[in-house]
């Protein structure tokens, strides 16, 4: 056993004794019926992912997994309407709510789905009123359906767990103060629905934008309801929530606190619009906990979409457990020190290649002068064809591509192009198919930043049947090994010492695809892309993008259309540029811009 195992089991056994010293006894509730049928908007194994790694790690134990009791066939009825509970039979409803394309089976699957998280609201409810005030936090892997009204669903949300867990204990005799605490990107509109006329309930939401208009905030007994608009950062989120929580749970006194914990304020969430980072997210959770006390307390995932959403409520857990604050790498920087260790691996001088009139390859051959004029052509003037088909081959290109049939194939460069250096993959089997076309050069109009600027990308599958629309500016399919490509030019970028990589997306639906790897470089069009963003929420990506750019935003104050214009956007490489785009500065100029920003779909627009 080496000596890093060892230490990683000591450390291990230590969380386990925190765990069980520590001021939070965290139960989780879960079971198999969890797990959602295949889809397109949500980490099917968002639940089993933080499981698996507050377990490993040792920040709880099996023991603090219990299963939600068996749901009162009653239950769901004491609040959704009966007419609109006979209506799920049909799959057009759940296909609405839903907002996918369903099959029988998997309509059944998340109706099945949504029933098993409903049980555990109410068994995480149930447990936190019997325990009392004893500190213990009954976390629901699931649930936070807060959408869902009483007589419809809405937005992926069938049974509105919340509402339903409350009627159950009022059913009960508990006649206890509820303080429904909403951080969920979206406003919690049907939960909010629910209580309007109760003033033993408090809905708190802070979220993006209003979706309940039809209800005036008169009608409410007991709501506070904050819309912060697009393109939030920590600054601003930090602030808001300290002006607002302390006061209402001063005023309310809560006798039971329901957290919906929402982690699609993240500012890689591909469904989300605001820039929040991990340690905002986790001092929220903090804040939120010390706002709580030892009052019963239930916390629900509410959204939080990307295969990176679980890492947030996990960490968070993790310290709730143990007081131990261990951050959890995302995919982006596991893949990006996966690819330094590839990097450091590569012999500059086979990325050089053989050199006309040299025998021997020098120090001051590879790197005296990188930015000079070097025999042949060469990208950067340092790598050579030999060089970045070694780079294909390294960073898994080469092998996906041998995946998809391309067996053999051939790179070319070209640094006599207008734009740039010219980067091209064909196929080399006889047919000559263009795969890869990119152009590269170095942008250095952004001081005191050094960039590699991509200035045109072009990523195909020839032999791809179209099974599917295609997105504007494609002839053919995409090959699917984006994040391998942009993982090898962040590795160049790294080893010629660029700040940073950037692209100017001539499409909405690509700047839509790099949101939260990459930000615009000018706050003012990183508050534009967020309100064109917000304005076409929820709208099929394909739809959308052909919305950006034909006219079908509108500016809500003067009717002018709104088209898309392609500007910088940058990938940080580079410490200082990295703080730049996480500064309060950068932040500050986006929170100001917004104002200019008010879009909305065009009247004869749908958003379907």
């Amino acid at each position: 056993m080496s000596f890093a195992t060892i230490t990683e089991s000591v450390r291990r056994y230590g969380r386990i004794l925190l765990s069980r010293l520590g001021p939070h006894r965290v139960q989780l509730i879960f079971n198999q019926d969890y797990v959602p049928p295949l889809n397109d908007l949500y980490d099917q194994n968002r639940a089993l992912k933080i499981i698996s790694y507050v377990l490993d790690k040792g920040f709880l134990t099996r023991s603090q997994i219990i299963a939600p009791d068996s749901l009162d066939p009653h239950a769901i009825a004491r609040f959704h309407s009966q007419d609109y509970l006979d209506s799920l039979t049909d799959e057009k409803v759940i296909e609405a709510i839903s907002g996918q394309s369903l099959e029988a089976v998997q309509a059944e699957a998340l109706l099945a789905l949504q029933r098993a998280m409903v049980s555990g609201t109410m068994t995480a409810m149930k447990r936190a009123i019997d325990g009392g005030s004893g500190g213990s936090v009954y976390v629901n892997l699931g649930g936070g359906f807060h959408h869902a009204k009483k007589d419809k669903g809405s937005k992926l949300c069938v049974f509105n767990d919340i509402a339903i867990g409350i009627y159950g204990l009022r059913d009960q005799g508990w006649e206890g103060r509820v303080l429904i605490l909403d951080l969920d990107l979206h406003q919690g509109d049907g939960t909010r629905r629910a209580f309007a006329d109760d003033p033993t309930v408090m809905t708190l939401s802070v979220h993006g934008r209003d979706q309940d208009s039809e209800i005036s905030i008169n009608d409410f007994k007991s709501d506070v309801n904050i819309a912060l608009g697009a393109g939030v950062g920590d600054q601003a989120y930090r602030r808001s929530l300290k002006e607002t929580l302390p006061k209402v749970f001063e005023s309310f006194s809560p006798d039971l606190v329901v957290y919906l914990a929402g982690v699609d304020i993240a500012d890689d969430d591909p469904l989300g619009n605001w820039r929040i980072t991990p340690d905002t997210i986790l001092w929220r959770d903090q804040f939120v906990c010390d706002l709580v006390k030892e009052r019963p307390f239930v916390w629900t995932l509410g959204g939080g979409y990307g295969p990176d959403a679980w890492r947030y409520t996990a960490r968070s857990l993790a310290w709730l457990s143990t007081g131990l604050d261990d951050p959890i790498p995302s995919n982006l920087e596991v893949a990006l020190e996966k690819g330094r260790r590839i990097s450091q691996q590569l012999d500059p001088s086979e990325l050089v290649g053989p050199l006309e009139d040299a025998d021997i390859v020098t120090e001051e051959d590879i790197y005296g002068d990188l930015y000079g004029v070097t025999p042949g052509d060469r990208l950067f003037s340092f790598y050579s064809i030999e060089g970045i088909e070694q780079g294909l081959e390294k960073y898994g290109v080469f092998a996906h591509l041998r995946g998809l049939g391309f067996h053999k194939t051939k790179a070319e460069i070209s640094d006599h192009h207008s734009g740039g250096q010219l980067l091209r993959l064909f196929t080399d089997d006889g047919q000559r198919e263009l795969l890869i076309e990119a152009v590269l050069k170095e942008e250095r109009a952004f001081t005191p930043y050094r960039l590699l600027s991509v200035e045109w990308l072009l990523m195909q599958n020839p032999r791809l049947k179209k099974d599917r629309p295609l997105l504007p500016g494609q002839s053919f399919p995409g090959l699917g090994c984006l994040d391998k490509i942009v993982l090898m030019l962040s590795m160049i970028c790294e080893r010629l010492d660029f700040d940073g990589l950037t692209f100017f997306p001539s499409h909405y639906h690509i700047a839509a695809f790099a949101r939260g790897l990459l930000a615009f470089l000018n706050p003012k069009f990183e508050a534009r892309f967020l309100a064109i963003e917000q304005a076409l929420e929820r709208v099929p990506m394909g739809k959308a993008s052909w919305l950006a750019e034909q006219g079908g935003i509108v500016h809500g104050v003067s009717g002018d259309a709104v088209k898309w214009t392609s500007e910088a956007m940058v990938f940080a490489i580079s410490e200082r540029l990295g703080k730049y785009l996480q500064s309060a500065e950068y932040e500050a100029e986006v929170e100001a811009a917004m104002p200019e920003f008010k879009y909305i779909l065009a009247e004869n627009v749908d958003d379907n």
